[in-house]
């Protein structure tokens, strides 16, 4: 698996609990490839970082530039289309096999649940959410 590829399968599930995700699989070329969208997204949407690292612990505050942040996050790694769709077929192909069995149906479940919402971030910030609530051992924010 190249190393966008497992980016962009670490940025579909974008959701990993730092207490429980084994954070050994990630390499770190992709460490620095994660850092350097990080700073990309934090770039475009001028969120204060105090917020990121709250959405590590899985305290979801509710800002339009966190919101967005996770909606660059997304984007940028290609599992939200320009429209805010969420690429269900992209994230679920891409998910790394040590978790894969453990999020195809959640991914699914929490992007069929924020297609009703209506504004990209806060798509992508639902579907964060969701992702959290329906297998918080498999969260994961950088």
């Amino acid at each position: 698996m190249s190393s966008l590829t497992e980016l962009v399968v670490l940025l579909a599930v974008l959701s990993i609990s730092t207490a429980k995700f084994d954070d050994s699989i990630i390499s770190e070329d992709i460490r620095k490839l994660l850092k350097g969208l990080h700073d990309v997204c934090v770039s475009k949407t001028a969120v204060d970082e105090v917020l990121i690292e709250k959405l590590k612990d899985a305290e979801f505050t509710e800002d339009q530039k966190l919101k967005c942040y996770v909606q660059c996050l997304l984007v940028q790694t290609g599992s939200m289309d320009l429209a805010g769709h969420i690429d269900i077929e992209a994230a679920v192909e891409l998910i790394p096999e040590q978790i894969r069995n453990a999020v195809i149906k959640d991914v699914n479940k929490c992007a069929k649940d924020s297609e009703q919402v209506a504004e990209h971030c806060d798509r992508a910030f639902a579907t964060l959410k969701c992702l959290y609530s329906v297998n918080p051992d498999i969260y994961y924010v950088f």
